[in-house]
């Protein structure tokens, strides 16, 4: 038995402490997350829970000190008989929700059945936390803090037009994850889609270099297609039925793929480029003096200098991706999330 609460790591241990506490305590619910970085994001999904509940959300430390980080580490070392009504994991959905039994290599068990039948394991339904930061519906807010300029439309719809760009190719890649056949598996789907290129003018379109690339691809994975056609059939059915179609089919990408190949390596010349524009237009105040210091204040507002560097610009952007708690705007995944913390707060 643990000395504390965080090293007990059994929910009726905890229920049993908070029967012990004055009715005037909100009754405490540890949630053990895969790392810290981990720890704002649930915070944020609990928020709304707070009046009725007072959260603990952690790593989780052996005695010693040690820390488990990583889904599986976690998995392996909080058994699922201990979790209940005041200990959960939380922890990202990777393909565990959309491939029944998924398995990243053919030498790993499967920890689908629990992620998925465990109602005290929270998980993301979107691929992990960074798809709900990356939402097409979170970049304006993000665009608008690093450049103090209302983005447009295109800046949303960029990341629709990529995801369906390389739908076909995600969902041979699920097939591939399904049958654990290294045909097509992660890392060559990430290497492909950051080959992908869109111009953002005159309007977002695929580049044809990227079209040719993409075309390739596809004839290359051909005779694969044919003998798989009805398994990636039944993939484009089930995430319609989730509510995913072409245009999201990007918040079931890999999340870091999403955060650095789409969002971070794309926008920032465009971020670089809208910034420029409006310090031009700062610059253009005959009253030279005030003209400076509204060049200091916006480089302070935007957390980017005057220089506009590229290393600076992409720095911002990962502490605005890192810091966006914008994520009730994933609809796709927050509302099954929220489905899940309605029943486990009520």
């Amino acid at each position: 038995m643990g000395t504390s609460l965080i090293d007990a790591a059994n929910s009726e241990y905890v229920e049993l402490q908070n029967s012990l506490r004055s009715s005037a305590h909100l009754p405490e619910v540890i949630i053990y997350v895969e790392g810290w970085a981990d720890v704002p994001f649930w915070t944020e999904c609990v928020r709304p829970y707070m009046h009725k509940f007072r959260f603990s959300i952690e790593v989780f430390k052996h005695p010693d000190g040690t820390i488990v980080d990583g889904k599986r580490h976690l998995m392996d070392n909080v058994r699922a008989s201990t979790l209940g009504p005041h200990l959960m994991l939380a922890v990202d959905a990777d393909y565990d929700w959309i491939i029944d039994n998924y398995r990243p290599s053919a030498t790993l068990p499967s920890l689908s059945p629990e992620i998925c039948s465990n109602p005290y394991v929270l998980h993301t339904y979107l691929y992990s936390i960074e798809n709900y930061k990356c939402h097409a519906a979170c970049l304006p807010g993000l665009i608008s803090k690093a450049t103090a300029v209302t983005p447009t439309y295109e800046c949303m719809a960029y990341m629709t037009e990529y995801s369906k760009a390389v739908a076909k190719l995600f969902l041979i890649h699920l097939v591939s994850a399904d049958l654990v056949d290294g045909v097509y598996p992660l890392q060559r789907f990430i290497q492909d889609i950051d080959r992908v290129r869109l111009d953002f003018e005159p309007r977002i379109v695929l580049s044809q270099k990227s079209k040719k690339f993409i075309e390739t691809r596809l004839a290359d994975l051909d005779d694969y297609i044919t003998v798989n056609q009805d398994r990636i059939q039944y993939y484009a059915d089930k995430l319609h039925a989730f509510g995913f179609d072409e245009e999201n089919y990007y918040l079931l990408f890999k999340g870091h793929c999403v955060a650095d190949t789409m969002v971070r390596n794309r926008f920032k010349a465009l971020i670089r480029k809208m910034r420029l524009t409006r310090i031009r237009a700062i610059q253009a105040n005959p009253d030279v003096q005030q003209a400076i210091q509204h060049i200091t204040n916006y480089s302070t507002i935007t957390g980017i200098s005057e220089a506009n560097t590229a290393p600076e610009i992409e720095k911002r952007m990962v502490q605005l991706i890192n810091d966006c708690t914008e994520i009730h705007k994933a609809v796709e995944g927050y509302n099954y999330l929220k489905a899940d913390l309605d029943r486990l707060f009520p």
